[in-house]
């Protein structure tokens, strides 16, 4: 009897839902067109020591492939750009976020120089 029930709701249930299928939500139209934010310049630092704010220094050519730059973010945090990917053009992907507590720093980059960066690297001083 209990099988003969189930088999009964189950018909009424799906006949319900053929009269009333179920109202989706209307998908909004977007409001703003898509804009790519800028990518900010960032100076190639030649001298010695670590890169001002709003620069960046080539690392060492022995840890490039791991560690691929240095940058300071413009409130003067030291960050190196690990997990990301540098263009010929400098492009770097994907964008560069400072971890410093308290600093707001998240941008696109474009690494000025990028593609003569081994031509300048400084000589460490013998002392």
């Amino acid at each position: 009897m209990q099988r003969r029930i189930d088999i009964i709701l189950s018909w009424v249930k799906a006949h319900w839902r053929a009269l009333r299928p179920r109202r989706s939500k209307p998908v909004r139209a977007p409001t703003q067109r898509y804009a790519p934010r800028p990518r900010i310049r960032l100076a190639h630092w030649q001298g010695i020591g670590s890169a001002p704010a709003g620069h960046w220094a080539a690392c060492h050519p022995s840890t490039e492939r791991i560690f691929k730059a240095e940058v300071t973010c413009p409130r003067g945090h030291r960050l190196t750009l690990k997990g990301h990917s540098i263009s010929e053009a400098g492009q770097v992907h994907p964008s560069v976020v400072c971890r410093h507590p308290g600093c707001d720093f998240h941008e696109f980059v474009v690494l000025e120089n990028w593609a003569r960066r081994r031509a300048a690297l400084p000589t460490m001083p013998m002392s």
